[in-house]
């Protein structure tokens, strides 16, 4: 009974190794999941529009904004242009938020629900980004608090994306 034993589990062991490895003679190097990948594809400078309204007030458009797209490790960092809006006596600083996750699926690219919380000088700030890149158009989505502000800014960056 031992002996019947100890070739099951033999068997078992030789069958779970050769099942761990790949029937394709190319494939002898790991390659990363197409989801750390993705952010890749949106490192850049994109120069767009940016439309914001705060308390549903509407302002005036924002033209030839940039946004910088970086690889940070297997994420990537979005740099939000600085804001100014004379007709509020408001400017915001530029802001880098970190850690934005991206996946690809079916050519669509998306930037997860990112929270952001910093300083600049003694103003505390917060916000949340997303946004999508679909038929080489980049569309971010993001709302600010900064310093006292009683309620968000919020802001849609859109700018043409050429795919790399």
């Amino acid at each position: 009974m031992r002996y019947i034993s100890t070739i099951f589990a033999a068997s078992l062991l030789t069958l779970s190794l050769s099942a761990c490895h790949s029937d394709n003679p190319n494939n002898n190097h790991l390659t990363e999941p197409a989801t750390t990948q993705a952010h890749r594809h949106l490192v850049g400078s994109h120069t767009g529009t940016i439309t914001a309204s705060m308390m549903d007030i509407t302002l005036d458009p924002i033209t030839n904004a940039q946004v910088v797209i970086a690889e940070q490790d297997s994420t990537a960092s979005v740099t939000l242009p600085a804001l100014t809006y004379a007709s509020m006596n408001m400017t915001l600083p530029a802001i880098t938020v970190t850690g934005v996750k991206v996946t690809e699926q079916n050519s669509e690219y998306t930037i997860a629900p990112t929270t952001f919380a910093g300083t600049d000088g003694n103003k505390a700030y917060s916000g949340t980004l997303s946004g999508t890149c679909l038929n080489s158009q980049l569309t971010l989505n993001y709302s600010i608090t900064y310093g006292r502000m009683p309620q968000p800014l919020t802001c849609v960056f859109v700018a043409p994306h050429a795919h790399k």
